[in-house]
């Protein structure tokens, strides 16, 4: 994450300080904060256990392999539990006089002073944070005039700081719903025949790189595919998501209008 410190035991009080579990007593979840989350219903959990006791009896010491209830931001009346709702109330926001929300605003651009030595933002005494997600968040610093050079010129945006990283590197966790027979390739973790091969201490080692998981099944006990699944029949989906992705993409401008 950037800092050679921040393993988990840091940053568990954080967690654990942000919410309160509805449903999981456990020592890394939250008891008493006011952003709610829960597990799944019942209705999930009936297809969910049997799939832990097998795996708590194949792999019950084996720290690398896991399998995890999935937990869903909601209240007890199954009402979305949003940060935006939990931490910025209406009584709050009338309380702070330096805090202004401005609803159905489109933020065109950041605006520097260039007449120090050092650029500072112009309006911020310490720093601007954008949140657009990963997406639109490269648009307004390239409106702004930070970014790759050559693409700003080409779109007649002065540059400010040239930036190649702005827009660039981006990784997709790409998932797919699996529903039919595949074909089968052998890896480190099944044989040819579909069974575990043999793991050593060292495989269960989680900090080194080449034991982080590759990709993630969610159980899902409804149909994952688009479209209305027969009624008649009783389905479930094994979404497969590949957690480390080799290839990167990029986010460009179409043109120099925060609009698009």
């Amino acid at each position: 994450m950037g800092q050679s410190q921040w393993d988990y035991d840091k940053l568990k009080d954080c967690f654990t300080r942000s919410e309160k579990s509805l449903n999981r007593d456990e020592d890394h979840r939250g008891k008493d904060r006011p952003w709610l989350n829960g597990t799944l219903s019942d209705y999930a959990s009936r297809v969910l256990r049997p799939m832990t006791r097998t795996a708590e009896h194949h792999a019950h010491n084996v720290p690398s392999i896991s399998l995890a209830a999935f937990d869903i931001a909601t209240d007890q009346h199954m009402r979305r539990s949003s940060l935006f709702s939990v931490y910025l109330p209406s009584d709050l926001l009338r309380s702070r006089p330096n805090l202004n929300i401005s609803a159905n605003t489109i933020a065109t651009r950041i605006v520097f002073d260039a007449g120090t030595q050092k650029l500072r933002v112009n309006g911020a005494r310490r720093k601007v944070v954008l949140c657009c997600g990963a997406l639109a968040t490269p648009q307004p610093p390239m409106l702004s005039g930070i970014g790759p050079e050559d693409h700003l010129k080409k779109h007649g945006v002065k540059t400010v700081v040239h930036s190649f990283g702005v827009g660039s590197n981006l990784r997709s966790l790409f998932s797919s719903p699996f529903v039919h027979t595949v074909i089968f390739l052998p890896t480190c973790l099944l044989s040819s025949v579909g069974t575990i091969m043999p793991y050593g201490a060292s495989d269960l080692d989680i900090s080194k790189p080449e034991n982080v998981p590759d990709i993630q099944i969610k159980l899902i006990p409804v149909s994952g595919i688009d479209g209305p699944s027969e009624v008649t029949s009783g389905v479930c989906t094994f979404m497969v998501c590949l957690l480390r992705p080799k290839s990167v993409g990029s986010v460009r401008l179409a043109r120099a209008d925060s609009c698009e």
